[in-house]
């Protein structure tokens, strides 16, 4: 017998069947659309991942663009004469799809951390005993400076029990965030005030006192108060001194014992900071450079905070 054949005898076979069909049928349409959807949404994401990647591809090169343009600044001057293109900030430049902006720091216009352990003896201890201003300055326990020095000292392939290896060369810090590795130096004290301070470079560098800020050249002295020093930036030649002598016989500065074999008028090192925005992109590049007479050379370069 054909049950098709007598519908009202088996009502219920064909509208069950029915029924099944048309719910099998909505739930392979809306595995579709949610697979569809799916891909979709890959696909856009895709596609904005290829195109941060290209604007921060982009933004990258206008950031060497940048230091490239530092470079030549730096190279075109004399002695001296860079101080016109230092602690100033590009204003925001408009290029397509985006913005650039520059500044150029002279880094010996702050705080050496390597001049703890680099450089002969009289200018270590110079330094060790800045250091500790500095670290009073910023309401930090001068003691920090004798655990940095002993922790810049130490040879880490040495077991510590075996105390200092003479003949091994100290090791440095390649940038001044490194100091962040020792117990002491973190809270809110370090990042305002001393952190902003410091820097770190492969030699031993004398105080440019054209770029150094008031706390930095107040720090250079038991017998020169913040205050004083804060005049004697306010009173400093827009083109700078010409010889560090000048800065030395202003009254200011009498009876603090200051002494030029730490100071100079000229500096070597210079910190270029970039920041590019393209679309999505955004890139923020530190370049240190070095300058001997025209040539500079890029020491090294950094993504993000230096």
């Amino acid at each position: 017998m054909d049950c098709r054949n007598d519908c009202k005898k088996w009502p219920g076979i064909w509208s069950d069947e029915t029924g099944v069909a048309l719910v099998s049928t909505l739930l392979i349409a809306v595995l579709v659309a949610i697979l569809a959807t799916d891909l979709i949404s890959r696909q856009e994401i895709d596609i904005r991942r290829t195109a941060n990647t290209i604007h921060t591809d982009q933004a990258l090169v206008l950031a060497r663009a940048m230091e490239n343009w530092a470079t030549v600044l730096l190279s075109r001057t004399t002695k001296g004469e860079e101080l016109q293109y230092l602690n100033r900030t590009l204003p925001p430049t408009s290029v397509a799809g985006g913005q650039v902006t520059g500044h150029i720091d002279d880094c010996q216009g702050f705080f050496n951390i390597n001049n703890l352990i680099l450089g002969s003896r009289e200018h270590q201890e110079q330094s060790r005993s800045q250091f500790r201003r500095l670290l009073d300055f910023c309401d930090m326990p001068i003691e920090l400076e004798q655990k940095l020095t002993d922790w810049l000292h130490i040879d880490l392939q040495q077991c510590f029990a075996d105390g200092y290896e003479e003949s091994a060369p100290p090791k440095y810090m390649v940038t001044a965030s490194e100091v962040r590795q020792l117990k002491g130096f973190s809270g809110k004290s370090f990042e305002t005030c001393l952190q902003p301070l410091l820097r770190a470079l492969p030699e031993a560098t004398l105080i440019n006192i054209n770029t150094a800020s008031a706390r930095l050249l107040a720090s250079l002295s038991d017998n020169l108060d913040l205050h004083t020093a804060e005049l004697l930036v306010k009173s400093r030649p827009e083109e700078g001194y010409s010889k560090v002598n000048e800065f030395l016989e202003q009254d200011l500065l009498a009876g603090t014992g200051l002494q030029k074999d730490f100071l100079t008028v000229n500096s070597s090192y210079f910190m270029v900071h970039s920041e590019t925005t393209i679309g999505q992109g955004q890139i923020s590049l530190f370049s240190l450079l070095k300058k001997r007479e025209e040539n500079i050379q890029v020491l090294r370069r950094s993504l993000g905070v230096f």
